[in-house]
């Protein structure tokens, strides 16, 4: 009798301070999460207007302005890492300050968190294109291909923190259909310049006839990409040397930039 109430009072000291120091993690916990809450509270922007201006022209970029809204998306990537959307959004606002490395590293990690959304895996391509990458842009465009949509756009209303930008995506004049669609487009037309730059002529050939079938062709970039890569193609079977082209302003890929979604 006397040594099962001394195995109970060891018990008890045991489980008492365990329990206590349960209580008080719990309590840290809360009070971690109310301060980090505080914070990105504090630093969220009160429009989303400024993001869908510069996404639609990067002359108005205005430093100091954005990196109110990178400050903030740092803090979500920091306080909250395994949300995608801090990391992502992270990575739009590096890539229009110029810092296109910290936007690849960004984008990177979105994507190891949700590989399945095609605009994560677009904007990666659009940023490895702009540095020259060829090779590892045709990747993440071919991903962006095929990732689906729906998916895509169901995560985006779900996100609270889509949600937010969304609340302003009146402000862009583009319906989430069209804004899908031009994504898509430019994609093909980047898959296809990627191709092409980097000498895989077939490819470049093949990608331009399929996003001719699958998109139409109103500003004839892929008509363009299907005569240049044949000529190239054929140039290459009869032996003949290849200078470089010049191409056209609107054919060159530089008016392509990163999207918001």
């Amino acid at each position: 009798m006397e040594k099962a109430r001394n195995t109970a009072m060891l018990g008890l000291k045991v489980l008492v301070p365990l329990g206590l120091c349960l209580i008080l993690l719990a309590a840290i916990r809360s009070e971690y999460q109310h301060a980090v809450l505080t914070t990105l509270n504090y630093f969220m922007p009160d429009s989303y207007r400024y993001l869908y201006e510069i996404e639609k022209d990067s002359r108005r970029i205005q430093g100091i302005k954005l990196e109110e809204y990178s400050r903030y998306y740092q803090k979500l990537a920091r306080h909250k890492p395994q949300l995608s959307e801090g990391h992502e959004l992270s990575g739009f606002c590096y890539f229009y300050s110029g810092d296109n490395l910290r936007a690849i590293v960004s984008f990177r990690r979105a994507l190891e968190l949700n590989p399945n959304i095609y605009w994560y895996h677009a904007n990666l391509g659009i940023v490895l294109f702009k540095s020259g990458d060829y090779r590892q842009a045709i990747e993440a465009l071919r991903q962006a291909l095929k990732a689906k949509p729906a998916e895509a756009i169901a995560f985006l209303v779900r996100s609270k923190t889509y949600r937010d930008v969304l609340a302003d995506a009146a402000y862009s004049d583009v319906p989430l259909e069209a804004r899908a669609d031009r994504l898509y487009r430019a994609v093909y037309q980047l898959l296809v310049l990627s191709y092409y730059r980097s000498g895989d002529m077939q490819n470049a050939f093949g990608c331009a006839r399929e996003a001719y079938a699958r998109l139409g062709d109103p500003d004839q970039f892929f008509q363009y990409f299907v005569r240049l890569s044949a000529v190239r193609l054929q140039q290459s079977a009869q032996g003949l040397s290849t200078p470089p082209v010049s191409l056209p302003d609107q054919f060159d890929g530089h008016a392509v930039q990163v999207r918001l979604f």
